[in-house]
């Protein structure tokens, strides 16, 4: 298929040559056999075949020109993988979702490559930029921390939607950042965003070590006893309710540390309704408020939620596992301070986002704002 001039060029430094980029996977070969091997294996429905191959011959200007073409059924591939899995209707007008499984069995395809068509195409979708303003606490070269207001999702559930904290970054930016960690929506406070992807890894690796110290604010249910305890309960998913988490023996380690920093006797029994995973809230819990430091040491979904009801003290807000109150329209938990070593210089890097005005009145209703 390749001639002997080039199936035998074997260059001592590859960057003297151009290579040939696969349409698919962005995959580079250097040598014509290599591609062909390459091309049979990753996107064999782009080609006729080894004839097409064979007929296009070994000049370079024409594997290219063969590549641009079968870059351009690429583009059409990723399309239609798209068009099938989320933009078809229903006689009713509903929109019918599919899997890999289904996508596949349409357009003829293996489910490996169907699965890589639809990844690929979903990150070929450009990220929305919200017009809408970001708080931001720190920033330089590497990364950005900002302040996420509550009510507001961390990143978008679908790269053609916004409304999420990352794509208010995006217009702050001028780019799309990367983000290392979440926030739950209700849940106020600093968000880190890395530049770059060369920063990311040295971020993550601290948050999987546990090296990256969090603190929270939470508004609890009641007046715990102790001044400061340890919640260690293995967090899994609840059995009964599809949103939420519990602490079982078959869950995964998890451990908070918790001070408390004031509590107040209040009677709010008469505003609060329980949430959708507790019974009726006993009256011990309703009248009386605490406001607690939460130090998370691990990274479980609703971990300080989880550890907080268990414990018997929920936080005030939280519908799934507090009580709800017309006064406070949210969960009152705020992530208050981050603290981490500075990936580029490994000093360290403390991050604070205030508190932000819908948690300030609910202390005000508490009496509780004036031990801030």
């Amino acid at each position: 298929m390749a001639s002997s001039a080039i199936k035998n060029r074997r260059p001592t430094r590859r960057g003297s040559l151009e290579p040939f980029i696969c349409p698919a996977c962005g995959n580079a070969s250097y040598l014509l056999p290599a591609l062909w091997r390459h091309l049979g294996r990753c996107c064999p429905d782009l080609w006729a075949g080894p004839e097409e191959w064979q007929v296009v011959g070994s000049e370079p200007a024409a594997v290219r020109e063969l590549l641009r073409a079968a870059a351009a059924r690429e583009a059409a591939q990723r399309a239609n993988t798209l068009q099938v899995s989320f933009c078809e209707t229903d006689a009713d007008g509903a929109y019918i979702r599919r899997d890999v499984h289904e996508v596949a069995a349409l357009l003829s395809l293996p489910v490996l490559r169907a699965a890589e068509l639809l990844r690929r195409a979903k990150r070929d979708i450009p990220l929305v930029a919200d017009a809408e303003p970001v708080q931001v606490l720190y920033e330089d070269d590497f990364v950005i921390a900002v302040s996420k207001p509550p009510g507001l999702i961390t990143a978008p559930k679908h790269r053609h939607v916004g409304g999420s904290l990352l794509n208010r970054v995006i217009t702050h930016l001028g780019r799309p950042p990367l983000p290392v960690h979440r926030l739950d929506q209700d849940t106020s406070g600093v968000v880190l965003f890395c530049k770059d992807r060369a920063t990311c890894p040295r971020v993550h690796a601290q948050f999987q070590q546990q090296r990256v110290q969090k603190r929270y604010l939470a508004v609890a249910l009641g007046r715990p006893q102790q001044g400061t305890w340890t919640e260690e309960g293995p967090i899994g998913f609840h059995p009964s309710v599809k949103v939420a988490r519990t602490v079982t023996s078959g869950g995964q380690p998890s451990q908070t540390d918790f001070q408390v920093l004031a509590g107040r006797d209040v009677d709010f029994s008469a505003d609060a309704s329980p949430s959708m995973t507790g019974p009726a809230l006993p009256s011990e819990l309703t009248r009386g408020a605490t406001l607690v430091s939460c130090r998370p040491r691990t990274g479980r979904t609703h971990q300080i939620r989880v550890h907080l009801a268990a414990a018997g003290h929920p936080i005030l807000g939280d519908d799934v596992y507090g009580a709800r109150v017309p006064w406070a329209p949210r969960m009152l938990l705020h992530a208050a301070e981050l603290e981490l070593a500075h990936p580029a210089t490994g000093q360290p890097l403390r991050v604070a986002a205030p508190l932000p005005d819908d948690f300030l009145r609910a202390l005000d209703v508490l009496g509780l704002r004036g031990d801030l």
